[in-house]
């Protein structure tokens, strides 16, 4: 980001000042000189008691918080994960994030900008729908009492069709059905389950991004294919990229979703671009202490956009824009990248939208 920060707080102030996220101002040499409502709530202060707060209190017992700030002032950006502020009376405050980055014009960084989200943001605000968030825990608990209930009847239904299944022997006009049925029961128990699981990384293992995705889009234009439509797809992958740590299928399912959810919102011809790099100005800080660059996939259709407002509701559980659609696809693909140790977004764009997955390469590689 490449503006001064008074035009940053003058221009943005009611976007600033009403978004979940704690947002604070610095100056180069790291002292308080803003701060949004959210923020001084979190940190329990006002502006007149932050007056006197620097960043390096912020950071609190963040660990090499000096270098982290020295990289921010060469124009780096940063997200850490899981980490612990300090507000200006020494309370300890977990966030689920802190982002740090540079604010300035023509590469001269003069303010540097935080975002953070404390754990307690995940208590639901059924009054602003923008605030919802729905925390991997809470959804594993629901589910569990939705997959007991719709195992039980499956079970049911998968004993009867087992039953006739051994009663058609000999009539082929009855065995198909049957054997259809029990295929569905089966697909959807192991659909069922994946859900449930409490980790996407029991199959951990290195893999080659840009061989996943081109498997991924050679899937998605038989779909495409399947459906009449005519989509053209391009890939622009980096093939240096390092291979990143993670269970294959899970991130392949990832992948596979988001392109057929670019098909579905393409009405006859289209485009989807399909691009990876390496994002250099994020470093992202694991639970382990690593600091690792990020792979950054972006997926593109020129098909029909999101509404205003739905990038944040898109990744809710059970939320969905599609008629008929069950608001899951898109919660699964943004936990999953999540255990990953990643985070993904969507960018509304002129012509259709973005999706954004943001991968750690591990250290070393």
């Amino acid at each position: 980001m490449r503006v001064k920060s008074d035009n940053f707080i003058d221009l943005y102030r009611s976007i600033i000042e009403t978004i979940s996220l704690g947002l604070v101002v610095w100056t180069r040499e790291g002292s308080f000189l803003f701060a949004n409502p959210q923020a001084q709530d979190i940190l329990s202060s006002s502006p007149r008691g932050l007056k006197n707060y620097s960043l390096l209190e912020l950071l609190g017992s963040v660990e090499e918080k000096e270098k982290v700030i020295a990289g921010v002032l060469q124009g780096k950006r940063y997200r850490l994960h899981d980490v612990a502020l300090q507000s200006p009376s020494g309370r300890r405050i977990p966030v689920d994030f802190l982002d740090l980055s540079p604010l300035g014009e023509g590469g001269d960084v003069s303010h540097l900008l935080t975002l953070f989200r404390p754990d307690e943001e995940s208590i639901v605000d059924v009054m602003n729908p923008r605030k919802f968030l729905t925390t991997e825990e809470e959804f594993s608990l629901i589910w569990r009492g939705i997959s007991h209930e719709i195992k039980n009847p499956l079970g049911g239904i998968k004993g009867a069709a087992q039953m006739l299944l051994r009663l058609s022997e000999g009539r082929e006009e009855t065995k198909t059905p049957v054997e259809v049925i029990l295929r569905e029961v089966e697909r959807i128990t192991s659909f069922i389950d994946s859900i449930g699981r409490d980790s996407a990384r029991e199959d951990e293992s290195p893999i080659n991004l840009a061989l996943l995705l081109k498997e991924a889009v050679e899937m998605a234009t038989l779909i495409a294919e399947n459906e009449g439509k005519k989509v053209h797809f391009s890939l622009s992958l980096d093939p240096s990229i390092p291979p990143v740590s993670g269970e294959r299928d899970s991130l392949f399912r990832v992948f596979l979703n988001l392109l057929k959810n670019s098909v579905e919102a393409i009405e006859g011809e289209g485009e989807v671009v399909v691009s990876m790099r390496i994002h250099e100005d994020v470093v992202v800080r694991t639970r382990q202490g690593e600091k690792n660059l990020m792979a950054e996939i972006e997926i593109y259709d020129t098909g029909k956009p999101v509404g205003e407002g739905e990038e944040e509701k898109i990744f809710l559980p059970f939320y969905s824009n599609k008629p008929g659609g069950s608001g899951m696809g898109l919660f699964i693909a943004a936990s999953t990248v999540r255990k990953h140790g990643g985070y993904m977004k969507m960018e509304r764009k002129e012509k259709g939208k973005s999706f954004l997955i943001f991968l750690p390469i591990p250290a070393g590689r």
